[in-house]
């Protein structure tokens, strides 16, 4: 494996919002959320607003807009039960996510 570990900042978030006890994590991406398929190839896919863990397993996505090592830590998390995606090209996504609103898609255990 090397001195790379297998997870990037998205985990190295989660784990440090975990041991703040913090009960959801917001990771400020370039892209709405999760859909079925590639929106920028698929013109026709479908934006997902609230997905399981269990549900994304199933659904053998190409891509994520996170690590899938995300999946395990949500599972296993002590304080944490959701993960919100939101886009930070748009401020305002920040701000509502912040102030407790559904932006972008939430992923559970």
């Amino acid at each position: 494996m090397g001195r790379i570990p297998p997870h990037g900042s998205n985990s190295g978030a989660f784990l440090l919002a975990e041991c703040f006890g913090c009960q959801s994590v917001t990771l400020v991406k370039d892209v709405n959320g999760l859909y079925d398929r590639d929106p920028n190839i698929n013109k026709d896919a479908n934006f997902i607003s609230e997905i399981s863990t269990e549900e994304v397993r199933k659904g053998d996505f190409a891509s994520l807009p996170f690590e899938r090592i995300l999946l395990d830590l949500l599972d296993y998390s002590r304080q944490i039960s959701q993960v919100q995606i939101v886009n930070g090209l748009d401020p305002d996504n920040i701000i509502a996510a912040v102030n407790g609103e559904q932006v972008g898609t939430i992923v559970h255990r």
